[in-house]
Protein backbone atom coordinates (compact mmCIF):
# COMPACT_ATOMS: atom_id res chain seq x y z
CA UNK A 1 0.00 0.00 0.00
CA UNK A 2 3.08 2.40 0.83
CA UNK A 3 4.58 1.76 -2.47
CA UNK A 4 1.41 2.08 -4.08
CA UNK A 5 0.76 5.69 -2.48
CA UNK A 6 4.81 6.54 -3.24
CA UNK A 7 4.37 5.66 -6.88
CA UNK A 8 1.18 7.31 -6.90
CA UNK A 9 2.62 10.67 -5.17
CA UNK A 10 5.58 10.71 -7.32
CA UNK A 11 3.17 10.34 -10.43
CA UNK A 12 1.17 13.58 -9.53
CA UNK A 13 4.30 15.41 -8.64
CA UNK A 14 5.97 14.07 -12.05
CA UNK A 15 2.67 15.82 -13.89
CA UNK A 16 2.64 18.66 -11.75
CA UNK A 17 6.23 19.94 -12.61
CA UNK A 18 6.70 18.33 -16.11
CA UNK A 19 3.67 19.04 -17.87
CA UNK A 20 3.13 22.85 -18.01
CA UNK A 21 6.95 23.60 -19.98
CA UNK A 22 5.94 20.32 -22.38
CA UNK A 23 3.23 22.01 -23.69
CA UNK A 24 2.42 21.83 -27.79
CA UNK A 25 3.33 24.32 -30.23
CA UNK A 26 0.57 22.56 -32.57
CA UNK A 27 2.81 24.21 -35.49
CA UNK A 28 4.17 22.23 -38.41
CA UNK A 29 6.77 25.15 -39.38
CA UNK A 30 7.84 28.85 -38.46
CA UNK A 31 4.87 30.10 -40.43
CA UNK A 32 2.08 28.57 -38.53
CA UNK A 33 2.68 31.48 -35.89
CA UNK A 34 2.15 35.16 -35.48
CA UNK A 35 4.37 37.29 -33.32
CA UNK A 36 4.50 40.85 -32.37
CA UNK A 37 7.03 43.22 -33.22
CA UNK A 38 8.82 45.85 -30.81
CA UNK A 39 6.55 48.55 -31.91
CA UNK A 40 3.72 46.59 -31.27
CA UNK A 41 2.26 45.27 -34.24
CA UNK A 42 1.04 41.63 -35.59
CA UNK A 43 3.04 39.62 -37.53
CA UNK A 44 1.88 36.76 -39.69
CA UNK A 45 5.55 34.46 -39.84
CA UNK A 46 4.14 34.12 -43.35
CA UNK A 47 6.43 37.33 -43.88
CA UNK A 48 9.14 35.10 -43.86
CA UNK A 49 8.17 32.41 -46.16
CA UNK A 50 11.30 30.80 -48.67
CA UNK A 51 13.94 33.24 -46.58
CA UNK A 52 16.24 31.26 -44.00
CA UNK A 53 15.85 32.72 -40.12
CA UNK A 54 18.05 33.19 -37.51
CA UNK A 55 15.98 33.58 -34.39
CA UNK A 56 17.64 35.20 -31.23
CA UNK A 57 17.04 35.78 -27.47
CA UNK A 58 18.75 39.15 -26.97
CA UNK A 59 19.52 40.88 -23.97
CA UNK A 60 20.91 44.53 -23.53
CA UNK A 61 22.78 44.43 -20.54
CA UNK A 62 24.60 40.88 -21.13
CA UNK A 63 28.00 40.47 -21.30
CA UNK A 64 27.92 39.11 -24.65
CA UNK A 65 25.96 41.54 -26.13
CA UNK A 66 28.56 43.63 -28.07
CA UNK A 67 30.09 40.72 -29.83
CA UNK A 68 26.43 38.97 -30.31
CA UNK A 69 24.71 42.72 -31.97
CA UNK A 70 27.75 43.25 -33.87
CA UNK A 71 27.94 40.23 -35.39
CA UNK A 72 24.37 39.66 -36.04
CA UNK A 73 24.33 42.67 -37.94
CA UNK A 74 27.58 41.67 -39.50
CA UNK A 75 25.82 38.45 -41.06
CA UNK A 76 22.50 40.43 -42.10
CA UNK A 77 24.71 42.83 -43.72
CA UNK A 78 26.21 39.77 -45.78
CA UNK A 79 23.08 37.81 -46.46
CA UNK A 80 20.02 39.94 -46.26
CA UNK A 81 19.92 39.81 -50.36
CA UNK A 82 20.23 36.45 -50.51
CA UNK A 83 17.54 35.41 -48.10
CA UNK A 84 18.98 35.85 -44.39
CA UNK A 85 16.50 37.50 -42.10
CA UNK A 86 17.53 38.12 -38.43
CA UNK A 87 14.88 38.00 -35.74
CA UNK A 88 15.66 39.20 -32.02
CA UNK A 89 13.61 38.48 -28.89
CA UNK A 90 14.46 40.45 -25.88
CA UNK A 91 13.84 38.73 -23.07
CA UNK A 92 14.29 39.73 -19.64
CA UNK A 93 14.80 35.91 -17.74
CA UNK A 94 18.29 35.48 -17.26
CA UNK A 95 19.35 37.79 -14.07
CA UNK A 96 16.84 40.68 -15.50
CA UNK A 97 19.48 41.73 -18.44
CA UNK A 98 16.73 43.24 -20.44
CA UNK A 99 14.47 45.34 -17.89
CA UNK A 100 13.27 48.10 -20.45
CA UNK A 101 10.67 48.67 -22.40
CA UNK A 102 10.01 47.50 -26.13
CA UNK A 103 11.09 51.50 -26.80
CA UNK A 104 13.57 51.92 -24.80
CA UNK A 105 15.26 48.79 -26.09
CA UNK A 106 14.62 49.57 -30.13
CA UNK A 107 16.05 52.56 -29.08
CA UNK A 108 19.41 51.45 -26.98
CA UNK A 109 19.76 49.02 -29.88
CA UNK A 110 19.57 50.72 -33.31
CA UNK A 111 21.81 54.04 -31.64
CA UNK A 112 24.53 51.34 -29.96
CA UNK A 113 24.78 48.65 -32.80
CA UNK A 114 22.78 50.58 -35.36
CA UNK A 115 20.97 47.68 -36.20
CA UNK A 116 18.49 47.12 -39.03
CA UNK A 117 17.33 43.69 -38.75
CA UNK A 118 13.64 42.70 -37.01
CA UNK A 119 13.23 43.30 -33.94
CA UNK A 120 10.45 42.02 -31.58
CA UNK A 121 8.35 42.18 -28.62
CA UNK A 122 10.25 41.61 -25.04
CA UNK A 123 8.85 37.81 -24.19
CA UNK A 124 9.51 34.34 -21.73
CA UNK A 125 11.40 31.76 -23.95
CA UNK A 126 10.49 29.28 -20.66
CA UNK A 127 8.01 28.83 -18.54
CA UNK A 128 4.10 28.75 -18.66
CA UNK A 129 4.14 32.22 -20.53
CA UNK A 130 6.39 31.32 -23.68
CA UNK A 131 5.41 32.36 -26.99
CA UNK A 132 4.04 29.32 -28.88
CA UNK A 133 6.55 30.01 -31.39
CA UNK A 134 9.50 29.21 -29.15
CA UNK A 135 7.55 26.18 -27.80
CA UNK A 136 7.91 25.07 -31.39
CA UNK A 137 11.71 26.20 -31.51
CA UNK A 138 12.42 24.24 -28.08
CA UNK A 139 10.43 21.01 -29.26
CA UNK A 140 12.20 20.65 -32.95
CA UNK A 141 15.38 21.50 -31.51
CA UNK A 142 15.46 21.08 -27.97
CA UNK A 143 19.26 21.35 -26.98
CA UNK A 144 20.36 19.63 -24.23
CA UNK A 145 18.39 21.25 -20.99
CA UNK A 146 15.10 18.99 -19.73
CA UNK A 147 12.13 19.44 -22.19
CA UNK A 148 14.22 22.23 -24.46
CA UNK A 149 14.71 24.59 -22.12
CA UNK A 150 16.70 27.90 -23.12
CA UNK A 151 19.72 28.29 -21.34
CA UNK A 152 20.74 31.88 -21.73
CA UNK A 153 20.49 34.81 -23.47
CA UNK A 154 21.81 34.53 -27.09
CA UNK A 155 20.88 30.69 -28.04
CA UNK A 156 20.39 31.01 -31.84
CA UNK A 157 17.66 28.92 -33.83
CA UNK A 158 18.38 28.52 -37.79
CA UNK A 159 15.55 27.84 -39.67
CA UNK A 160 15.32 26.79 -43.62
CA UNK A 161 14.21 28.32 -46.33
CA UNK A 162 11.04 25.69 -45.51
CA UNK A 163 10.02 26.99 -42.25
CA UNK A 164 11.76 23.48 -40.12
CA UNK A 165 14.59 24.94 -37.21
CA UNK A 166 17.70 22.48 -38.68
CA UNK A 167 20.02 24.13 -35.75
CA UNK A 168 20.41 25.44 -32.39
CA UNK A 169 23.53 26.89 -31.03
CA UNK A 170 24.00 27.90 -27.31
CA UNK A 171 24.83 31.52 -26.22
CA UNK A 172 28.35 31.27 -26.24
CA UNK A 173 28.62 30.29 -30.17
CA UNK A 174 29.30 33.41 -32.23
CA UNK A 175 26.84 34.18 -34.99
CA UNK A 176 29.87 34.37 -37.42
CA UNK A 177 30.42 30.82 -36.70
CA UNK A 178 27.09 30.20 -38.29
CA UNK A 179 28.52 31.44 -41.77
CA UNK A 180 29.01 27.78 -43.21
CA UNK A 181 25.37 26.80 -42.15
CA UNK A 182 23.94 29.97 -43.85
CA UNK A 183 25.58 29.96 -47.06
CA UNK A 184 24.83 26.55 -47.85
CA UNK A 185 20.71 27.17 -46.18
CA UNK A 186 20.81 30.20 -48.62
CA UNK A 187 22.04 27.95 -51.46
CA UNK A 188 25.41 30.05 -52.52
Amino acid sequence: MRRLLALLFSSILLVTYALPNQRLSRGTNIYDFNVTDIDGNMVNMTRYRNLVCLIVNVASNCALVDVMYQQLQALYDQYAADGLRILAFPCNQFFNMEPGTDEEIKRHVTAKYNVTFDLFHKIDVNGNETIPLYQYLKEKQPGYLPHGQIEYNFVKFLVGRDGIPRERHPPTTPPVQLNASIYKMLGL
